[in-house]
C-alpha cells in the first residue's frame, strides 16, 4: 500500500470543511492516508476478527455505537504499528446526530483516503454488516466531535 504523508494542518481543514461544527483533535503531526479502496479492506479483516471471536452483536451501554468505533480505530492502529508505514493511519472517531436531529447521538468512524491528487473524508460504520457510509449534509453539520 502506497500512501501520502499529510500534515496535520492540512487534514484539519478538510475535517473542518466537511465537519464545521466541530471540535477536531488531531492527535499525530503527520498522518499516511492510504489510496482508495484500504480501509474498505481492513473493515472486512476487522469484521472477519469479530465473528472468530463472536463479538458480533451490539450490545447497550457496554458493546454500543462507540465501543464498535472505538473497536475499530483499535484495530487499524494496532495494524499499521506492526506495519512499514512512517505515520497513522487517518481513521478516526466522530459524533454525530442521527439524521441531524437532537437527541440521536450517535457514534462512527470517519477516515481519509486519496484517489489522485485528490483526498478525501469518508464516514464507517463498524457494527457488523455495514462499513462505508455518507452522511447527510445535515448530519455532518452535527458532528460535534472528531478525534483523529
Amino acid at each position: 500500500m502506497t500512501c501520502r504523508t499529510d500534515t496535520a494542518l492540512s487534514i484539519r481543514n478538510s475535517l473542518y470543511a466537511r465537519y464545521p461544527n466541530a471540535k477536531v483533535f488531531l492527535l499525530d503531526e503527520h498522518y499516511d492516508v492510504p489510496p482508495r479502496g484500504e480501509i474498505d479492506k481492513l473493515y472486512k479483516k476487522f469484521q472477519n476478527k469479530m465473528r472468530a471471536t463472536r463479538l458480533t452483536a451490539w450490545v447497550k451501554n457496554k458493546g454500543d455505537c462507540d465501543k464498535w468505533a472505538w473497536l475499530f480505530k483499535a484495530f487499524v492502529t494496532v495494524r499499521n504499528w506492526l506495519s512499514p508505514n512512517k505515520n497513522a493511519l487517518p481513521v478516526g472517531f466522530i459524533c454525530y446526530n442521527i439524521g441531524g436531529k437532537e437527541r440521536q447521538g450517535h457514534a462512527i468512524n470517519m477516515y481519509l483516503e486519496t484517489k489522485g491528487d485528490t483526498r478525501y473524508v469518508r464516514e464507517l460504520e463498524p457494527q457488523p454488516g455495514h462499513g462505508t457510509k455518507e452522511l447527510t449534509r445535515s448530519e455532518r453539520k452535527s458532528v460535534w466531535l472528531v478525534v483523529l
